[in-house]
C-alpha cells in the first residue's frame, strides 16, 4: 500500500552542533516570544543591560497594547528550525538558524520564518547569547 501522505519536514541539525547551542537557540526563541522574565539572562554580561532594558520596553508596549499576558503564556514550537555547522572563532561560536518556527498564542497558530546568525560566547561555563547578526 502506498501512502498519498507527505512527511512532516522537521529541522534538521548539523551532526557537528553542540545539543547547548541547539538548546540556547530554542531557548533564546521561546523567551522572546513569550515575553518571559528571563529572557535577558541568556545573554552575555557585554550586552545583558542594553537587552534588558529594550525588552522591559517590549513588555511594557504589549502591555498597553493589553497583549502581554496571551505572549506570556504563549507556547513556542522551534522543531522546524534547522542549524548550518557552527563556525567558531576563538571564544566565539556563530551558527545560522533557518527555517519556521511556530507560536500559538490566543488559540491561533503563527508561523515565524528565521534566516539569521545567532552569536553565542561561553561564560561562567555557560554557552550564553551575544548578538544576532
Amino acid at each position: 500500500m502506498v501512502s498519498s501522505a507527505t512527511p512532516v519536514e522537521i529541522g534538521t541539525i548539523s551532526p557537528w552542533l553542540d545539543l547547548e547551542l541547539v538548546a540556547q537557540v530554542k531557548r533564546y526563541y521561546a523567551l522572546l516570544n513569550t515575553l518571559h522574565d528571563s529572557y535577558p539572562d541568556i545573554f552575555t554580561t557585554t550586552v545583558r543591560e542594553e537587552e534588558r532594558k529594550a525588552f522591559i520596553a517590549l513588555q511594557d508596549d504589549m502591555r498597553k497594547k493589553k497583549e502581554f499576558v496571551q505572549h506570556h503564556i504563549a507556547m513556542v514550537d522551534a522543531i522546524g528550525l534547522n542549524f548550518d555547522k557552527p563556525v567558531e572563532k576563538g571564544a566565539v561560536t556563530t551558527v545560522r538558524v533557518f527555517g519556521l518556527y511556530r507560536y500559538y498564542f490566543t488559540n491561533t497558530a503563527y508561523q515565524a520564518r528565521v534566516d539569521s546568525g545567532l552569536i553565542f560566547r561561553k561564560e561562567s561555563g555557560k554557552c550564553l547569547t551575544e548578538g544576532v547578526k
